[in-house]
């Protein structure tokens, strides 16, 4: 036979199996003609060309939609984006053509297209399937209802819908009816609006071979034997006609994609893209998921002058049709020739191949999407790196970190250190990561006393400094020594003249009050009126003992000593004359304009305060900031700051050293694990980051108050979002999320993916929440109730640190990926 004859044969839709009937032949034995069978089933295979060239092209696409990710070059949903490059000495800005690194190029935003392209296989092949699955079950269906009530109501209804939809230009009907339904809700709206106008055609063929079938001699016999309409329907019409079925739900794959390319390119995409403000007059549509019709989208305008960046895209949709279409014709030429049995369909092997086919969607669906890709990055949080760091920061020679000590300018070089070992820039060129600053602060001499006597004098209870209370050297606050009767003051009306203090006699007295209850500047009233001492029961004990107004002089000519008292030690004192806090906050909550200016309460034990103060030093100390630079051109002029505080109290008068082991260090631990997975895996945020550990923590004008005054004036960056992180290592049993309305949604959605039980709280104070004017989150374990004294490393919760760190850097990840933050 010559080469032209095979290829002849190799084309005809009728091949030439005269061979098979040679002369003379003799009768073939039972095994001999299975095997014939078998020969000339597979010759019948071998000559239909359609089928197997779309069989091995669908098979790629298979192939590309489990393993196209392990091929990509980058993680388009992670890094893959380029902003900026110099090519032949030339400083370019995307889109980049084809060169080495980016074989087919990048696209406007500087993402790399070939990993675009083997990430959106699997986003557009899941979605066309399930669009063509929706068609094919809803024109199924319809379709039988027709054919088995020919003539009657439903069928003359169904076809009047058939005729109907097809009336309709599909493009145009598709595209209103996803822009209708709303374009952001994702894939759900593509299946229903191109579900719409796919299915009559199903239904009209569906209804034909129902009407032709039930006709047969074997449906009559049916019925001879008892069998009811849906069980005729179901147990001999159906499988009669799934062969059928089957070419038309490859065909629909086909059809489907020819429609998501047409409506890619006019702009329609599924999920539709991120508007995202460009400058202050233009707004541009990105489109954010890695999709053949996306990227043909944001190709269209380039088709002319950038034209790889649509060509390619085109071509994965040329192919992915060709190959679709070659196999549903294959297909209907086996079942056109010889026919299928039904036998294996209905069969228990089916059920396996269902199964098999059930699990690998499930597999690629609960993988498509930035959503795993996040997750899985979130995931590699390494608890016990992370450990390594808070080892570190409580090392005994650092002796806890105080602000303005060698063991905080230890910490700050440990941290600096990280920074350079991760790649990351500093704030501006020439610069150190370490930026030194200035403040004026006092320092108790020795160990601040706070004593419950009974009236002999005698010391019934001692509270300790920075577990029970806290001093205050701002206003009028200063060193002194009070032993004197106390005094509890309430304050019921909403505004206060000076004569309403006017019968009050504080003389010799220690004064109590709850914070936010007394009039403004009511420490000044006190001291006018005699009392040599303050005492605010408050939920913040931290100590002030900085300057932070450069004009300011705590050596006044009148101070006196101001404590502040947790709650809990104030019901201690209140308790011997049967009062609370909670009794005192029901009381000043009941304010009225009529009512007597102030309650006084006479308590039956004296108080004894001490407090010696250092003279005023000036400190110098350290903010330590990097620049994890975005990779889109555009959302990289926004910045997102993530802060924590790394120093803590240090020593105190009376040699305890304070590690703050989960305040402020834990913070700065899963910051500096964070970066060393980012950097590890080659992740890129496409909004510029900037990591800060702030130093002076816990004063007035802190770390971040010194950035905001010195350096931030200066950057052309726009600050979007802050991200503080505190104690993170230990607590209670819940996240507490305070700030922002969005972020906090943020952080609570990423709390609830990784397990950790969150809820929102909008009274939760931080000092930054005054120095920024950007949305600000702060997140942390809830208080668990342990003095600072015990906030060691051997305090940490392993499992707690792990659980926030996961949750954090799904959070930051989606922060700076995400277009809609």
């Amino acid at each position: 036979m010559t080469l032209l004859d095979r290829l002849k044969r190799a084309i005809r839709s009728e091949p030439d199996l005269s061979w098979l009937e040679a002369e003379g032949e003799p009768i073939p034995l039972p095994g001999e003609s299975r095997k014939r069978e078998y020969r000339y089933r597979r010759r019948r295979v071998q000559l239909n060309a359609p089928l197997i060239l779309g069989s091995l092209i669908v098979l790629g696409l298979f192939l590309v939609v489990l393993f196209g990710p392990l091929l990509a070059p980058a993680n388009p949903y992670l890094s893959g984006q380029r902003s900026s490059m110099i090519v032949d000495g030339q400083f370019m800005t995307p889109p980049f053509p084809p060169m080495p690194g980016i074989p087919l190029g990048t696209d406007e935003w500087g993402r790399d297209i070939l990993s675009m392209l083997l990430y959106g296989t699997r986003n557009t092949l899941v979605a066309c399937l399930f669009i063509a699955m929706a068609r094919v079950l809803l024109g199924s269906v319809l379709g039988m209802i027709a054919g088995w009530n020919e003539g009657g109501l439903l069928d003359r209804f169904i076809m009047s819908l058939v005729d109907w939809t097809t009336a309709l230009p599909a493009l145009l009907t598709g595209m209103i009816l996803i822009f209708a339904l709303g374009i952001q809700r994702g894939i759900t709206v593509f299946i229903v609006a191109l579900c719409f106008v796919g299915w009559a055609e199903i239904a009209q063929y569906i209804r034909s071979e129902f009407m032709v079938i039930r006709r047969k001699p074997f449906i009559e016999g049916a019925r001879v034997i008892g069998l009811d309409g849906l069980g005729i329907a179901i147990r001999h019409i159906l499988p009669n006609v799934l062969p059928s079925l089957v070419i038309i739900a490859v065909l629909e794959m086909g059809a489907v994609l020819m429609i998501l390319g047409e409506l890619g390119f006019i702009g329609v995409f599924i999920g539709g893209g991120a508007w995202v403000q460009v400058d202050e007059t233009t707004i541009a549509n990105i489109p954010d998921i890695p999709e053949w019709g996306a990227m043909m989208a944001g190709a269209r305008q380039f088709a002319r002058s950038k034209t790889w960046m649509v060509f390619y895209p085109a071509l994965a949709f040329f192919l992915a049709v060709l190959g679709f279409n070659l196999l549903g014709e294959g297909l209907r030429r086996i079942v056109q020739e010889r026919g299928v049995s039904t036998a294996f369909i209905l069969s228990k092997r089916m059920v396996l191949v269902i199964i098999a086919i059930t699990l690998a969607t499930v597999y690629i669906v609960t993988h498509v999407g930035p959503a795993p890709s996040y997750a899985g990055l979130a995931q590699r949080f390494d608890t016990q790196s992370a450990m390594s760091h808070l080892q570190a920061f409580t090392a005994p020679e650092l002796e806890g970190r105080q602000a303005g000590t060698p063991g905080a300018r230890a910490a700050a070089a440990y941290i600096a250190q990280q920074f350079a070992n991760y790649g990351l820039e500093t704030i501006k060129t020439g610069l150190d990561y370490r930026l030194p600053w200035t403040s004026r602060v006092v320092t108790p001499l020795t160990q601040p006393v706070l004593e419950m006597l009974n009236p002999t004098g005698e010391v019934v209870h001692t509270f300790a400094y920075r577990v029970d209370f806290g001093v205050d050297i701002r206003g009028h606050g200063g060193p002194g020594e009070a032993n004197a009767p106390a005094i509890l003051l309430a304050f019921t009306k909403p505004s206060y003249q000076a004569e309403d203090f006017a019968n009050l006699d504080l003389r010799g007295r220690i004064v109590l009050w709850l914070a936010g209850n007394a009039p403004p500047d009511f420490v000044v009233e006190a001291l006018i009126r005699g009392a040599v001492g303050i005492v605010v029961i408050d939920h913040d004990i931290t100590p002030h003992l900085q300057l932070a107004d450069p004009e300011a002089d705590y050596l006044r000519p009148v101070v006196l000593p101001i404590f502040h008292i947790s709650r809990a030690a104030a019901d201690i004192l209140l308790s011997p004359d049967g009062l609370s806090v909670e009794m005192l906050s029901k009381a000043v909550a009941q304010t009225s304009p009529d009512a007597s200016p102030w309650t006084l309460w006479e308590l039956s034990h004296r108080l004894h305060m001490r407090l010696d103060l250092s003279p005023v030093q000036e400190v110098e100390t350290e903010n330590v900031l990097a620049v994890f630079r975005g990779a889109d051109a555009q959302l990289n002029k926004q910045l997102v700051i993530v802060s924590a505080h790394y120093d803590s109290a240090g020593r105190q008068p009376d040699g305890t050293v304070l590690y703050g082991a989960n305040d402020g260090a834990s913070g700065v631990a899963v910051m500096l694990e964070i970066l060393r997975l980012w950097a590890e895996t080659g992740f890129q945020p496409r909004r510029t980051m900037l990591f800060a550990a702030w130093s002076g923590g816990e004063w007035e004008h802190s770390g971040a108050h010194e950035y905001l005054a010195a350096q931030a004036p200066y950057s052309i960056l726009q600050t979007v979002a802050v991200v503080n992180l505190d104690g993170l290592g230990r607590g209670g049993s819940e996240w507490i999320v305070s700030g922002d309305a969005k972020l906090v949604d943020l952080f609570l959605r990423t709390a609830e993916s990784t397990g950790i039980p969150a809820r929102a709280n909008t009274t939760r104070y931080h000092p930054y929440y005054t120095a920024f004017s950007a949305p600000m989150v702060t997140v942390g374990w809830s208080d668990d109730g342990l003095p600072a004294t015990e906030d060691t490393l051997d305090r940490i919760n392993p499992a707690q640190l792990s659980a926030a760190g996961q949750a954090i850097n799904l959070a930051l990840i989606t922060l700076g990926r995400e277009y809609e933050y």
